[in-house]
């Protein structure tokens, strides 16, 4: 699989090519790209890494309403250990403290998700 290169918006961790704008929230990038990041869709996660993240989504630790000192910065619904949630209309966005996004659509009564390796 060719692998692209881009650059990870500081605002959200959305991996962004071949704009200056990012294609998440909107943030514009600011100055050369001063570090190329390479797209991690050419790299193959462990199984035992996908169950992590999908134990995360099922229960969250411990989850409350309010950050705490060190939590995952930004416009959130909830927090946990290790990340944050942002519940929008049709789905919920997961932002882990690694830079990993998982798209989950609810309410639906099959999993849809969508995980992005930071």
């Amino acid at each position: 699989m060719p692998e692209e290169t881009g650059w990870i918006c500081p605002r959200c961790g959305h991996f962004n090519t071949r704009t200056p704008i990012c294609a998440e929230c909107g943030e514009r990038l600011t100055g050369p790209r001063s570090t190329p990041r390479t797209h991690p869709a050419g790299r193959r996660v462990n199984e035992s890494e996908v169950a992590r993240i999908l134990g995360l989504i099922a229960n969250p630790p411990n989850l409350r309403e309010h950050p705490n000192e060190g939590d995952v910065p930004g416009n959130f619904q909830a927090w946990f250990d290790g990340g944050a949630i942002r519940v929008d209309t049709g789905t919920k966005t997961f932002l882990l403290a690694d830079g990993t996004r998982i798209l989950v659509l609810a309410p639906v009564v099959w999993l849809s998700a969508e995980i992005r390796c930071g």
